[in-house]
């Protein structure tokens, strides 16, 4: 530890305050002895110690904000690519390849990161996000699929329409609670990503499939029947999703309806009024109430 005095230049009329600089070893120690300096004696203390600290957490922050909008812009790449159309397979999986690329590099150099001690937690949570892109990057160019050709064709579509199925033999016997939820593309690999991650912490069995050009999503909560403690988590699960969904801009249901499970989630996506709307729309044509009663609407 080492301590500095100096004595500012004099002048006619004012009395300045010598500075006293505190370095140490330890950044602790150094903040510990600037402050009771501060507090015990009419000097003005400046800590090494707090400025090396101020410049590795602004340094920290700057690469943190410079890895984030560079995986942003490699999310906006890959939405794009989704949406376009006439595109070879070739190509796609040539530019699928090269994003994934650039999001592991990214990653790695996430995990290369020391930051401050009060900011680890955060660092966690960023780190654990670009893992899921990069994972979901690289499993998307491994396995993507795509064809011109019409026997080919329907080999795909016959995989996608028996996803359900194929679901529900993981779990012999258990009951199937579809969720459906819709965001714009933009926000896809998110609300993906997102729901994964809550339905593992959530220690849930729930494939994930989907007609995704559209932004919509499908979760397969594979579940024993009666066992309410499992179904609670699987609720739980699903209105996070949906209210995900409604914050970027989304919908409850892209695809199944509202029926009666969603009925609370309707006045949240649109409001009290315009249900209320709805519902004269529904009365006037329906006074009586006996098309399809009891859905829509509380």
């Amino acid at each position: 530890m080492s301590l500095s005095e100096t004595h500012p230049p004099k002048t006619r009329g004012a009395t300045a305050k010598p500075t006293v600089f505190v370095d140490g070893a330890s950044g602790t120690t150094g903040l510990g002895i600037a402050e009771r300096l501060r507090q015990q004696s009419d000097v003005a203390v400046k800590s090494i110690a707090e400025d090396k600290r101020k410049d590795a957490y602004r340094d920290y922050v700057k690469t943190v904000s410079d890895y984030a909008n560079q995986s942003q812009r490699l999310g906006r790449q890959f939405n794009t690519l989704l949406t376009s159309r006439g595109t070879k397979q070739s190509d796609v999986e040539s530019e699928l390849a090269g994003l994934a690329g650039q999001q592991d590099q990214i990653t790695n150099n996430a995990r290369n990161l020391d930051p401050p001690g009060h900011l680890r937690d955060q660092d966690a949570h960023m780190l654990e996000a670009f893992e899921l892109r990069s994972n979901g990057l690289r499993g998307m160019s491994d396995a993507f699929q795509s064809t011109a050709n019409d026997a080919e064709r329907a080999r795909l579509w016959k995989a996608r329409h028996s996803a359900y199925h194929a679901a529900r033999a993981l779990r012999p016997g258990a009951e199937c609670l579809v969720a459906d939820v819709c965001v714009p593309i933009s926000q896809l690999a998110d609300a993906v990503a997102d729901a994964r991650r809550d339905i593992d912490a959530a220690n849930l069995l729930a494939p994930i499939v989907g007609h995704v050009g559209d932004g919509n999503f499908h979760v397969l909560f594979l579940l024993e029947p009666g066992a309410t403690d499992e179904w609670q988590r699987a609720e739980k699960v699903y209105d996070a999703m949906i209210d995900r969904a409604l914050r970027v801009g989304g919908t409850c249901t892209g695809e199944h309806g509202i029926g009666q499970g969603k009925r609370s989630k309707l006045v949240a996506e649109y409001g009290a009024d315009v249900v209320e709307l709805m519902r004269s729309i529904k009365g006037a044509w329906d006074p009586q109430g006996i098309l399809n009663p009891g859905k829509i609407f509380l």
